[in-house]
């Protein structure tokens, strides 16, 4: 289920979460930074990570999750992929995906640590972490660049951002995989300068066909 709002995905997973008679399993990240210049603000780092990958994740046996990172893009494990999680341990997680169309049955695959590096000017920084998150529900903008199987979208008045909700409705492989479980016209907002921007490239182009040829 994809929301807008992030206090509604954390109640949407917590409340399928404590649904699973397993135990949790916290993994916490290991971060390595080191500063390039002076007067760095780690926190600003630290808070770009958390975009990408928490710091501290909370798995159960049972639990759906989401891939956050390629893998194997020839096999189909890439960022957005989702499954189950079949067995817990401190250096494996294993997960059962989807299935796909050379593994009709889907895939069952034991996923490592991966480590994800941001460097600038002032610093770097990398954070190694299972690269997993949990997927009953996420948030649309944690959506971007994820390309999933099924999505419920909720595109209520919750809806606050322009771009919102194409992102929500672009996230599918289909059409067939789409549902709309809220929605208001409202929630289709567009940034009135990238519209203007948009018409005037759709204005030149009819300007040039109609121009004669030699």
């Amino acid at each position: 289920v994809l929301y807008s709002r992030r206090k509604d995905v954390v109640w949407h997973n917590n409340e399928e979460m404590s649904l699973l008679p397993t135990p949790t399993v916290f993994y916490e990240s290991t971060d390595d930074f080191t500063p390039l210049t002076k007067n760095i603000k780690l926190d600003h780092y630290i808070d770009l990570l958390g975009e990408i990958i928490p710091q501290k994740i909370e798995l159960k046996v049972g639990a759906q999750v989401m891939l956050k990172a390629n893998l194997d893009t020839d096999v189909g494990l890439v960022n957005g992929s989702r499954g189950v999680v079949l067995e817990l341990s401190d250096e494996v997680v294993t997960v059962k995906f989807l299935p796909r169309k050379n593994f009709a049955s889907g895939m069952i695959v034991r996923i490592q640590r991966y480590s994800w590096e941001l460097e600038d000017y002032d610093a770097r920084i990398i954070r190694s972490q299972f690269p997993l998150i949990l997927a009953w529900a996420f948030t649309i903008h944690k959506g971007q660049g994820s390309t999933l199987d099924y999505a419920v979208c909720d595109l209520g008045p919750s809806v606050f951002a322009c771009g919102q909700a194409y992102v929500a409705l672009s996230r599918v492989r289909n059409i067939e995989g789409l549902y709309i479980i809220e929605f208001t016209p409202h929630s289709i907002k567009t940034d009135a300068e990238a519209l203007k921007y948009c018409l005037r490239l759709e204005e030149e182009e009819k300007t040039k066909k109609k121009r004669p040829t030699n």
